[in-house]
Order: structure tokens, then C-alpha cells, then sequence
């Protein structure tokens, strides 16, 4: 071999072996601080029996209560926009109390003691502008005191510790959107998650299926309550879509592994290779890396929209593409139905109650084959996608959110919630 040949090897070789020692000493940082943060949740959130004693006593006291609920603590992490997700559906609630039974409540921002508070009560009261005069408060610690209620609300895993060892207060709920130790593969996180259902608190729960989750896992004392739409915002269109070009969309998050981006997109550039200009494919719900979207060249990735946007968006496609890997439907199913597109969800036993197979949606495998051939069908079948898309809009616009909210009040005053 030719010297400088040689040479040009072994300065390659010392240049890759020093940026593979590079690379090893990044990655065990990020691993340490990712050790070291962990440690700070599970220190923060630990607990004694002292306190699960005093949460049981406190339990078994609020079982006997009679009198009405007139003040509530919502416990909600910190939070960038209110207009999306869990976040809406709580602040819904409050604003429903409130407008409907004169509840009012106090909103305790618990895990981000730097927040300003005045910042969040503007996001709070965009949202829903009925909440202004309820106070908002960001703790400092853990130990900082927090109003008296007759009432106090988990609302995300991480809140249950602080309600679970909060003694001021006379009753305890726990307002589960979903089964929250399947946001995390085995491991600390998911076996704190997992042992917030052991608290005893009394849960209210976002659908049926994760409901009956809950009640059997768990024996927990719950209702459900079955999410609405905002008709405003989500109704069927006005006039028929045009059949063609068949139009869908795909709720497309790759930072939120439980709604199985990887597999919807592969079905979604199978059906628009099968099918070219004929169809429309749209995704959003996300900022997409340029190295993906450039693999999927027939596809238009549209990013986050505005939440009043999605209605005009859902209305104009003929069916919606929406995966979820926990044990809820997510709200997309809900909003897609009401504005007459046709869900294409992959089977989730848990949501058996809402979607249901070539009745109101299509429900396959989670295969980019299967999801494809689903699509296809639809796309080939005018009459049977109509069918399905009357009998899901004509489903959906029977919740309202008026029944649930006061369906979870009776509950919550000790009185009868009828399943």
C-alpha cells in the first residue's frame, strides 16, 4: 500500500475512534442527567405510611359526607396552551360547575414553581373566559400551603402525590384521561404512575372503557363520563364533500410514541402510492423532521393548527386516520365523527364502546397493510362510507357536556352517577 494511502487510513480510523469516544462520553452525560433527574421525581414524590394512613382516614370521613360540593382544588401540571387535550377537558369541567351549580374553584399549579401565575390564569381564561374571578396558584414546595376546599382533584399522575398527602380538604378525587402508566415503558416512572390507582381516591374517568380498566384493576369507586364536542366548532359540513379526490387525514405525532406514528405513516405512503392524484393525504398535529417528510413526497404535512382550524380541516376530508396504543380513543374519533369523516382506528379493545367495525368506523390491525386496505375500502365505497359516516355523526351528537358534568357532580356529592 502506497504511504499515503496508509496514512490517509490510519488519521481516518484515529479520527473516527476519537469521535466514537466523543460520542460515548455525550451519551454517558445525557444518561447521567437522566439518572439524575429521575432521582429528583422519585424523591419529590415519595411517600410514607403515615401518609397513606392519613389519606385512608381522610377517604373513609369523605365516603359519609352528605353535604354539597361548593369549592374545588384542581391540582393541573404546568401547561402552554389550554385549548388542547386534557387541559381543555378540565377546565371545561370547572367552567361547567361553575356556570351550571354555582362550584367554584381554585387552580393550583403544582410542578413548576417558577411559573407565573398571572401567565397562566391568561391562558386559563382565554380558554374558557367564565373562569376569570377563580384564583390560581403556582407552590413554591411541596409544603406550601394550599386553600381549603371540600373538594381536591388529581389530574395527572404526578398531582395524585400531592393530593394523596394533602389533609386540608374533606373529600379526594382522581380525574383520569387515560391509563397514564402506558405513557412509559417499564420502569420508575410507570410503577409511580401505576400505584396512584392504589390511593383509594375515587376517580372520574374520561370514556367507558377506561373506566371499566379501572374498576376491575383496580377497584377504585369511578364514573364515566363520555367526551363531547364543541358544535360550533365540529359539525358536518353543509353540503357533500366531491367524491373525488378521496381526502384523508392522520393525526401525525412522533414525539408521543402511543399514537404509533411510524405505522401510520407507512400505511398513509403505501395508499398514496396505490392510488397518486386521486387521493389527498394531510397530516398534522406536529412539527415533522425535513428527513421524514422527504420520504413521503405525496404527502402534505401541514404541522400544529390552531385548535378553531381543525374543524374546517376534519370536515373537508372524508376520513381521518387515528392511532392509539393506551386505553383510550383519544378525542380525534369524536371530532372526526362529528364533522361526518369516517375514523380508521386500530383495535383497542377498550374502545369497543365507542367505535365500532364497519357500523360507525374501521377498526384493523395495526398494520400499514391493513390501515391501507381500510382506507381503500373507503375510498372505493361511496355508500358505505356514507353509511358509516351518518351512523358516527348521528352517535356523537348525542353526548353533551352538560349530562357529563352533572352526572360527575351527583357522583362526587356521594350521590348516584347511573353508568
Amino acid at each position: 500500500m502506497h504511504p499515503a494511502e496508509l496514512k490517509r487510513k490510519v488519521v481516518n480510523r484515529l479520527a473516527r475512534a476519537s469521535w466514537l469516544g466523543l460520542r460515548d462520553t455525550v451519551d454517558a452525560a445525557r444518561e447521567a442527567t437522566r439518572i439524575r433527574d429521575l432521582m429528583g421525581l422519585v424523591e419529590a414524590l415519595d411517600f410514607s405510611e403515615d401518609d397513606l394512613e392519613a389519606n385512608r382516614k381522610l377517604l373513609a370521613a369523605a365516603a359519609r359526607l352528605r353535604e354539597p360540593i361548593g369549592i374545588v382544588n384542581w391540582f393541573l401540571p404546568y401547561f402552554q396552551y389550554a385549548f388542547y387535550g386534557g387541559i381543555h377537558t378540565i377546565l371545561r369541567f370547572a367552567s361547567g360547575l361553575l356556570e351550571r351549580h354555582g362550584v367554584r374553584s381554585n387552580f393550583i399549579i403544582y410542578d413548576r414553581p417558577g411559573a407565573s401565575a398571572s401567565e397562566m390564569k391568561a391562558r386559563l381564561v382565554e380558554a374558557f373566559p367564565a373562569l376569570a374571578a377563580m384564583p390560581l396558584v403556582v407552590l413554591g414546595a411541596a409544603t406550601d400551603p394550599v386553600p381549603d376546599s371540600d373538594a381536591s382533584v388529581a389530574t395527572f399522575w404526578t398531582s395524585a402525590f400531592v393530593v394523596m398527602k394533602n389533609r386540608n380538604t374533606k373529600r379526594k378525587f382522581y380525574f383520569v384521561q387515560d391509563y397514564e402508566p402506558l405513557f412509559y415503558p417499564a420502569s420508575s416512572r410507570s410503577a409511580l404512575a401505576e400505584a396512584t390507582y392504589r390511593f383509594g381516591m375515587p376517580a372520574i374517568v374520561n370514556t367507558p372503557g377506561l373506566r371499566d380498566v379501572i374498576e376491575r384493576e383496580f377497584r377504585l369507586p369511578a364514573v364515566a363520563f363520555t367526551p363531547a364536542t364543541d358544535p360550533e366548532i365540529f359539525h358536518p359540513p353543509p353540503r357533500p364533500r366531491p367524491r373525488t379526490p378521496f381526502r384523508v387525514f392522520f393525526y401525525g405525532r412522533p414525539e408521543t410514541e402511543r399514537n404509533a406514528f411510524e405505522i401510520g405513516l407507512s400505511a398513509l405512503r403505501r395508499f398514496q402510492a396505490r392510488n397518486g392524484d386521486a387521493v389527498e393525504v394531510l397530516v398534522a398535529g406536529s412539527s415533522i423532521p425535513e428527513a421524514i417528510r422527504a420520504s413521503a413526497p405525496g404527502i402534505r404535512f401541514m404541522g400544529l393548527l390552531p385548535y378553531r382550524d381543525t374543524g374546517d380541516l376534519y370536515r373537508s376530508c372524508h376520513a381521518g386516520l387515528a392511532l392509539m396504543l393506551t386505553r383510550h380513543p383519544s378525542y380525534l374519533p369524536f371530532e372526526l365523527m362529528s364533522c361526518a369523516a369516517v375514523p380508521v382506528v386500530n383495535v383497542n379493545p377498550a374502545n369497543t364502546w365507542l367505535l365500532q367495525h364497519e357500523k360507525n368506523a374501521l377498526m384493523v390491525e395495526p398494520s400499514p397493510s391493513l390501515l391501507s386496505d381500510a382506507l381503500q375500502s373507503l375510498a372505493e365505497g361511496h355508500d358505505f362510507r356514507e353509511r358509516l359516516s351518518q351512523e358516527g355523526a348521528r352517535l356523537v351528537r348525542s353526548f353533551t357536556w352538560d349530562d357529563q358534568i352533572d352526572r360527575v357532580l351527583r357522583f362526587m356529592n356521594g350521590g348516584d352517577a347511573a353508568r
